[in-house]
């Protein structure tokens, strides 16, 4: 069956277009193809369709990995606000529709020792990222925006900044607490390529689970390297120091550190 899709906001695409043609369009179709495990490199220039079939993996969840990564309108330049808004809507909103996914699949199969490890671990790992992603939505992200919006009106708001740095730097650490936690489920999972099954189910686990990884990275990088960034500049640029900051802010319920599940 043919998928039509818009990629970009440019082509429309579906499932029998070449891998050569999208690769050559954008070449990050080139690390999303690798997460489904899809050989873009032959010479035989398959169709999306028929790569897909052989790998085991679904076209449409390709094609919708592929729309929400290459259409994003947005620009390391941007404002905390744009930034936000973007990490809220790719990157929470996929997470909350994955985790649930994911859970299932592991309490549906029937796993063995490395996976019940791996299981363990995910469990714990995912309901971090959730009191995580809650604390960033509710109290971070909005705290960012007035931020900015009052360093852009040259108001002074020192104190404030110190609490909210204080917080980047505990995001910070959690992002690489999870990271630790995804290296190990690398491990567990033989780099997401369990093939002791050949069940359908197993696949898609380990599908989900590179797909939630793959995201992971570039949710980690926005936040870390565009959204912090943000942050510093900010407070760089306060002059005269005053407690005049309105944005109402209290030390943050802590969340259990991801690294934990090692001990």
């Amino acid at each position: 069956m043919s998928l039509p899709w818009i990629l970009k906001q440019v082509h429309i695409y579906d499932d029998q277009i070449k891998l050569s043609l999208l690769v050559g369009t954008d070449f990050r179709v080139a690390c999303i193809l690798d997460i489904f495990k899809l050989d873009f490199s032959s010479n035989e220039d398959k169709s999306l369709e028929t790569a897909a079939m052989e790998a085991g993996a679904s076209p449409e969840d390709i094609l919708a990995t592929l729309n929400r990564y290459l259409r994003e309108d947005f620009f390391p330049e941007s404002s905390v606000q744009s930034i936000t808004s973007n990490i809220v809507t790719i990157h929470h909103g996929f997470l909350w529709k994955t985790l649930p996914r994911i859970e299932k699949l592991f309490e549906h199969i029937a796993l063995e020792d490395e996976l019940e490890e791996a299981k363990r671990l995910f469990f714990k790992v995912a309901e971090n990222i959730r009191n995580h992603s809650r604390e960033e939505e509710q109290r971070f992200f909005p705290a960012l925006i007035e931020l900015e919006s009052r360093e852009s009106q040259k108001q002074a708001i020192s104190i404030e900044t110190e609490k909210l740095k204080k917080t980047m730097v505990e995001m910070e650490n959690e992002h690489s607490s999870c990271a630790m936690a995804f290296e190990r489920l690398r491990l567990l999972t033989s780099g997401y390529t369990w093939n002791r099954s050949d069940k359908a189910d197993y696949r898609l686990l380990m599908q989900q689970l590179r797909i939630l990884d793959f995201d992971l990275k570039l949710h980690i990088y926005k936040e870390n390297n565009l959204l912090h960034s943000k942050l510093k500049q900010i407070t760089q640029s306060i002059e005269v120091p005053v407690n005049d900051w309105h944005v109402s802010w209290q030390p943050r319920r802590r969340t259990i550190p991801v690294a934990s599940v090692f001990v």
